[in-house]
């Protein structure tokens, strides 16, 4: 994070921050952030931090829990769905980064790996077989967060994640609030096809050249998401695997991660070359080997949907050929 960055975000959240006394320390607002920015920026354990900054391990738990408070209650200024004066500009971003046309948002799940809980460590066990806690995230073409939710036990799918979520379920039951009938958010093949959710084409070894075509478009489109989870645990290590005596802290700390990673966003601040290479690398894979699940749910209306977008990309082939 740079010094510009860094600053903007203390006169944002310093003056929410009290002056920590915990024991003998007293820790002003500015010294907060930057205790929690390098928490969240590294792997290393509370007592590291604490000797980096000269305080006790719990003052260095507890600054960071500060600041992630703050950042929580902001999340709503920098973590929210597109007005609908500007749903066609986010649609156009979309389409001229990966072709699929009227396109609102791309979601996934990302798992944040955990120690076994105390409770019921077996329901954290995700299909990859470590413990994790999801985070959902609906993200615009650069990598925005438009939605977020987090905090649900790893072995939850992902489709069931979207319809436990607070957004998915505003857009199953008021969809035309959020996204109008003739757009669409892009999910990978664990979701169920809904007119306002496109999914790909299953592969059952005999689609068709224009259905090809439309998975590949749509694969395309929708790495946004992946590169934006690329970008958030690149930025905020701590995500890569989170210690925690209690689960409970962990929806707060990862959406704190997330606010972080629109504000770099928005002030444009700059991603180590490095990290960013590998990132473009583990993306390239996703789309050579997207997941392929039976979503097995048929809607009509959005089967119609996904047909006539898929003959609309194949008559722009022909009409660009």
């Amino acid at each position: 994070m740079t010094r510009t960055t860094f600053q903007n975000l203390l006169e944002r959240i310093g003056p929410l921050l009290v002056r920590k006394n915990i024991g003998p320390s007293v820790v002003p607002p500015e010294k907060q952030v930057c205790i929690a920015l390098w928490t969240f920026c590294n792997q290393g354990v509370y007592r590291t931090v604490a000797d980096r900054f000269g305080v006790c391990k719990d003052t260095a738990w507890n600054c960071m829990l500060s600041v992630s408070h703050v950042l929580n209650a902001l999340s709503g200024e920098y973590i929210k769905w597109p007005e609908a004066n500007n749903f066609h500009q986010v649609a156009r971003d979309f389409s001229n980064a990966g072709g699929f046309p009227n396109v609102l948002a791309a979601v996934d799940g990302c798992h944040v790996e955990i120690r076994a809980p105390s409770t019921n460590p077996g329901s954290y066990v995700n299909r990859k077989g470590f413990h994790s806690l999801l985070l959902q995230g609906m993200c615009d073409s650069q990598g925005r967060f438009l939605d977020v939710f987090a905090g649900v036990c790893g072995s939850v799918h992902d489709n069931r994640l979207f319809e436990m979520s607070p957004m998915g379920q505003q857009l199953i039951t008021a969809s035309e609030n959020f996204c109008p009938e003739e757009m669409h958010i892009l999910g990978d093949a664990a979701y169920k096809l809904q007119p306002f959710l496109m999914v790909p084409f299953k592969d059952n070894g005999h689609l068709t050249p224009s259905q090809v075509r439309f998975n590949t478009i749509l694969s395309k489109t929708r790495m946004s998401i992946e590169r934006a989870f690329g970008l958030l645990k690149g930025r905020f290590r701590r995500l890569f695997y989170l210690y925690l005596q209690n689960v409970a802290y962990g929806p707060l700390i990862i959406i704190a991660c997330c606010v972080l990673h629109n504000i770099c966003l928005d002030l444009e601040d700059d991603m180590n070359e490095e990290i960013l290479h590998e990132i473009n690398n583990h993306v390239a894979q996703i789309i050579l080997n997207d997941v392929d699940e039976e979503n097995g749910v048929i809607n009509p209306p959005a089967v119609q949907k996904r047909t006539n977008i898929m003959n609309m990309l194949e008559q722009e082939r022909i009409d660009n050929s």
